[in-house]
C-alpha cells in the first residue's frame, strides 16, 4: 500500500468513528458500517473492498468522502495527528460498544464494577487491572 493509500485509509477510518459517535441510540449502530458507506455515497461490500486492501482511495473517491462528510479538499490526503484510540473493529464491535457506552451513562459506577467482574472472570485480576488502567490513561 502507498503512503497516500495507507493516509487515506487512516482518514477515512478515523470519519467511520466520527460517523459513529453521531449517533446517539443504539438502533443507529446497527449496520453502522452499512450506514457509513451510504453516506460516503458507495456500497458496503466497497467499503469492505477498501477495509480489506483489495480497493484503495483514488483522489476522486477522496473528494467525493471529504464533500460528503464536510471535510476541506485534500483533508483525506494528509496525516492528521490524532490521540491513540481502540477503534471498533467489526458490527457486533460497534454494537457492544455503543451498549457499553449506555449502561456507563446511565449508571458509571455500576458500570465500572460490572465490568471489572466480568474482565476479572474472564482474565484473571492482574490482567483487569491493567486494562483498566490502560483504559482510563494511566499506564499498566
Amino acid at each position: 500500500m502507498t503512503d497516500i493509500a495507507r493516509i487515506r485509509f487512516t482518514n477515512a477510518s478515523h470519519l467511520l468513528d466520527e460517523f459513529a459517535r453521531s449517533r446517539s441510540a443504539i438502533e443507529e449502530l446497527r449496520g453502522i458500517e452499512t450506514q457509513f458507506a451510504a453516506h460516503l455515497g458507495i456500497t458496503k461490500n466497497y467499503w469492505s473492498a477498501l477495509k480489506s486492501g483489495k480497493r484503495h482511495i483514488g483522489a476522486l473517491l477522496a473528494r467525493q468522502f471529504e464533500a460528503r462528510t464536510g471535510k476541506p479538499s485534500g483533508w483525506l490526503d494528509r496525516e492528521h495527528i490524532r490521540s491513540p484510540r481502540i477503534t471498533p473493529g467489526s458490527e457486533a464491535e460497534w454494537l457492544l460498544t455503543g451498549l457499553m457506552l449506555t449502561a456507563f451513562r446511565h449508571n458509571p459506577e455500576e458500570t465500572k464494577r460490572a465490568v471489572l467482574d466480568l474482565l476479572q472472570r474472564s482474565l484473571g485480576a492482574d490482567a483487569a487491572k491493567a486494562a483498566l488502567q490502560n483504559a482510563d490513561g494511566k499506564g499498566a
